[in-house]
């Protein structure tokens, strides 16, 4: 139906105020036009004469309709006819295309539950309350933090130490830096935000996350809202526990220059210097293992405890109730190491759980002729 005359006469836009074309088959015309099986005239007419946007057809409005199916043209032509962003979705057909939508989203959690970041960012600019909960009681920044996770780290395996965000794909992180940023900046009662992304990473704070995937603006803007910068995840692991775990000296550097405290315990008594000191056999990760091994990881740890005892750690601080940090050393088995601790002061005589000094451990493990006996040397100037 041609409407141009309606307009002519001056009557169209009256008409179109009344919103006369119904819900269902304005989504049916959106979703044609969205997976190609028409060429969008029929969407287009309907928006020209007057959509009902707001309405739900299986769950879902117009706008949530257009971020499923990830299709930018329509999602922009709607959000440019002022719809209201704050309609909450109801059950969604499992049949239906697209990702899914939790009951009670809005349609700016259903996009950071899908990582359609472009649209966020849009919807965050059109004035979408940030603050609203969705259907399972998330705030849009701690959804898009979770999706954000499965981007930027599709392994995620359990630990992960190897992870390097560096690595990633640049355009995945730009794109999800901007969409978090937008969020957190206008999100209130940071602290209060818990992030349940990664495998074993249990309740997490913004600072575990920004620090664990290398977002340093994000995570000082985090800290300057108030986040902890010391908050334990739900073993009582600090966000500093967690770079010095993957060996990453320059954010273990960052978080104490922003007051960490690197004299904490976690809810096994274990301090930021037992993380950092990789244990072989806490790991069957053959990757992990590989890497432990390098040059490039080895020059990292060091690095990591030079800063560590610098800012008073105490190489002799038993490491929870079964071993020291020289037995950690021994059975990493690199021989600088096991020499490291020696140097600092590390007490050969300390025993583990089973009674074992770190010479015994080393000569259980066969560790390297070295490594024993610099073991059994009890003072450099005995020798």
């Amino acid at each position: 139906m041609d409407v141009g005359y309606l307009y002519e006469l001056g009557i169209g836009r009256k008409i179109r105020k009344y919103r006369p074309v119904s819900a269902e088959p304005t989504q049916q015309a959106l979703s044609d036009f969205a997976y190609g099986a028409s060429n969008g005239d029929d969407f287009r007419l309907c928006m020209k004469v007057g959509a009902d946007l707001n309405g739900l057809v299986e769950g879902q409005t117009a706008l949530m309709r257009a971020v499923s199916a990830s299709h930018r043209e329509s999602f922009h032509m709607i959000l440019s006819d002022h719809p209201d962003l704050e309609v909450r979705a109801e059950e969604v057909p499992f049949f239906i295309e697209g990702d899914y939508i939790v009951p009670g989203d809005t349609v700016l959690i259903a996009a950071c539950r899908q990582g359609r970041w472009d649209m966020v960012r849009s919807l965050v600019a059109k004035g979408a309350n940030v603050d609203a909960v969705g259907g399972d009681g998330k705030k849009a920044l701690e959804v898009a933090c979770e999706e954000a996770e499965r981007q930027l780290d599709p392994k995620n395996k359990p630990g992960r130490r190897y992870y390097d965000p560096q690595n990633g794909n640049p355009a995945v992180r730009s794109a999800v830096s901007d969409a978090l940023k937008d969020l957190l900046t206008k999100t209130s009662d940071l602290a209060d935000l818990v992030i349940n992304a990664r495998h074993h990473c249990d309740d997490e704070s913004l600072v575990h996350f920004f620090a664990w995937h290398e977002f340093e603006e994000l995570l000082l803007l985090s800290l300057a809202g108030g986040v902890d910068i010391d908050e334990g995840d739900g073993d009582g692991r600090t966000a500093l526990m967690r770079v010095a775990d993957r060996a990453r000296p320059r954010y273990v550097q960052l978080l104490i220059d922003n007051g960490a405290d690197v004299h904490l315990e976690d809810d096994l008594g274990r301090t930021v210097l037992y993380f950092a000191v990789p244990k072989p056999g806490d790991s069957c990760d053959e990757i992990y293992l590989s890497r432990i091994r390098g040059e490039s990881f080895i020059s990292s740890v060091r690095t990591i405890l030079e800063i560590l005892l610098h800012h008073g750690v105490d190489v002799n601080g038993q490491e929870g109730p079964s071993e020291s940090i020289l037995h950690r050393a021994v059975d990493w088995g690199v021989p600088e190491m096991v020499t490291f601790f020696v140097d600092t002061g590390a007490d050969l005589e300390v025993e583990d759980r089973h009674g074992d000094t770190p010479y015994d451990l080393a000569v259980k493990l066969k560790r390297a002729p070295e490594i024993v006996a610099r073991l059994a040397v009890r003072k450099p100037w005995d020798w």
